[in-house]
Formats: structure tokens, C-alpha cells, sequence
């Protein structure tokens, strides 16, 4: 019998890099929340998003940059 870790790497080798990075943010994002209070969680999962920063159409947006746009 696998273990749910094993499960979940069988899965997430089947997706494209870009999808297996999502994975990848979203197990940091639920360690950061187990390890330190709400707050500081939301400002390191808010951290993660600039980490690698936003592609579109082949150029690179940083969060920041996105809201200096608006």
C-alpha cells in the first residue's frame, strides 16, 4: 500500500512543470501555516507569488509591478 506521499508524487510527476510548480507553492503555503500565526502566513503565501514572478505573454510581472499598472 502507498503512502499518501508516495500518491502524491506518482501525481504530481504526471503535470506539466507549470501545474507541478502550483503543487510545489501550495505545499509551502501549507507549512508556512502550520509553522508560524495567520498573519505571517498570508504575508509569506502573498510572498510566493513573486517567487518566480508572474509570466505573461513571455514577460515577467512581479505582484508589485501588476498593481502600479492599475
Amino acid at each position: 500500500m502507498s503512502s499518501i506521499a508516495e500518491k502524491i508524487s506518482e501525481a504530481v510527476q504526471t503535470l506539466p512543470d507549470q501545474d507541478a510548480a502550483e503543487v510545489l507553492d501550495f505545499v509551502k503555503a501549507l507549512r508556512a501555516r502550520r509553522e508560524v500565526g495567520y498573519e505571517q502566513a498570508k504575508q509569506q503565501a502573498l510572498a510566493l507569488l513573486d517567487d518566480p514572478p508572474l509570466a505573461l505573454n513571455g514577460r515577467y510581472w512581479s505582484r508589485e509591478s501588476l498593481y502600479d499598472r492599475l
